[in-house]
């Protein structure tokens, strides 16, 4: 096996993801969400890398950056190799920006080697995975794929604004693009890099781990609305206090999780209002995210924590409302990539850990048209969605070397 890879090549990759860390709209921590300045900002300096690499690029209706390999030999499909540029807020530098830069320099090697595929190949960096501004994730790769929901145009963020404004307002004829899109039929298969936001591979003292599945994922905002009244004057026996509601169902989502093994549950955001210290909270939002490995497991949750906050409004005298907004089936990896990658992964380091992927990924949609695959690479501490996130230049070095004998071995 040729396990060689440019030391140059690898030295500017590690230096892309440290510039586009500079993409920030709250430096100096990284926060870029969809279609924001430093969205804006981190598309155009991912587009000159690519246009630097040699492909042809191109920018689709929701702002994903495509960079297409002219040289290959055509005719044969499309293997597609990518991640998100977004972040959470707050994040680290190596979510999703790792996948798209380290694709990227697989590439940049394998066509200094004089190397030509069978097939059209794409780098994607896809614009919006995490979900964090319309509360539903993967815009990005579902446009990309052809299976874009129309519903998810009249979400509205924090401010009001429709998917469908923010769309328009970049140029896209949000009519004309979903009368005419069609699930893509010429892709051969994705393939995703990612840090493992786990501390597996860190335990096992491996650079790379190959990913057998990813969890099912549901989300939800729930909320509790009661009456505000004064602190001082009103019983006990008499309230309708939405966050005390909101707190009796936060407890039972922890307390099912905590007993229902391999579920995990977590309460992101709290919203109360008034807000002041001498006021009853009349109103109590809240977002719920749920994840298991099997789908059964995690609808029967749901169902659970649904009738719970059903008797709890009842018992306590509040309004509840209850308003899915992303629902995703666990995915399980193509076979026949998971024996490839894991072969390779062993070449390089005398084993090939097999992990499930708690986190939600792009691949999650895309394995609806296409065999998806991914790679992890250790990350310290298992840390991640934090500014202490860290990928080490050694573990990033061993994905791209893993990456790239992935295109090679398919190479004519």
């Amino acid at each position: 096996m040729n396990c060689k890879v440019d030391e140059d090549v690898a030295a500017e990759a590690l230096r892309r993801i440290e510039e586009l860390a500079l993409c920030s709209d709250s430096l100096p921590s990284i926060t870029r969400l969809f279609e924001t300045p430093a969205m804006n900002r981190a598309r155009e300096t991912l587009q000159e890398w690519f246009l630097d690499a040699g492909l042809e690029i191109s920018v689709d209706q929701v702002g994903n950056l495509i960079g297409r390999w002219p040289e290959s030999s055509g005719g044969a499909g499309t293997l597609a190799i990518g991640s998100h540029f977004d972040t959470v807020p707050d994040a680290g530098k190596y979510d999703g920006v790792a996948g798209i830069v380290l694709g990227l320099a697989a590439v940049t090697q394998i066509r200094r080697e004089g190397l030509t595929l069978p097939f059209n190949l794409e780098i994607v960096a896809f614009a919006e995975e995490e979900g964090t501004r319309f509360q539903s994730g993967y815009l990005g790769s579902t446009c990309y794929g052809g299976i874009f929901d129309a519903a998810l145009l009249d979400r509205m963020d924090e401010q009001e604004i429709t998917l469908r404004d923010v769309l328009t307002a970049r140029g896209t004829d949000c009519d004309r693009w979903i009368k005419e899109q069609q699930p893509r039929k010429d892709l051969l298969a994705y393939l995703e890099a990612h840090i493992e936001q786990g501390p597996v591979l860190e335990h096992k003292a491996m650079h790379l781990g190959v990913v057998t599945g990813i969890a099912g994922q549901s989300r939800a905002i729930i909320t509790f609305t009661g009456m505000a009244g004064h602190a001082g004057t009103t019983p006990m026996q008499m309230r309708r206090d939405a966050l005390t509601g909101a707190a009796a169902f936060i407890t039972e989502a922890e307390t099912l999780a905590t007993r229902t093994e391999g579920l995990v549950a977590t309460v992101g955001t709290l919203s109360i209002l008034p807000g002041a210290t001498n006021v009853i909270p009349g109103h109590a939002s809240l977002t719920l995210d749920l994840r298991h490995g099997k789908d059964e497991v995690r609808h029967k949750a749901i169902r659970h924590l649904k009738e719970f906050s059903e008797d709890l409004a009842h018992n306590r005298n509040l309004d509840l409302e209850w308003r899915g907004t992303h629902d995703s089936p666990a995915v399980r990896c193509d076979a026949s990539i998971q024996t490839e990658l894991c072969a390779i992964v062993r070449d390089l380091q005398g084993e090939a850990p097999e992990l499930a992927s708690g986190a939600g990924h792009d691949a999650v949609p895309l394995s609806a048209v296409a065999p998806v695959g991914m790679l992890f690479i250790r990350c310290k501490d298992g840390l991640s969605h934090h500014p202490g996130e860290y990928a080490s230049p050694e573990d990033l070095r061993t994905g791209i070397t893993a990456l790239t004998e992935f295109l090679r071995r398919r190479a004519v």
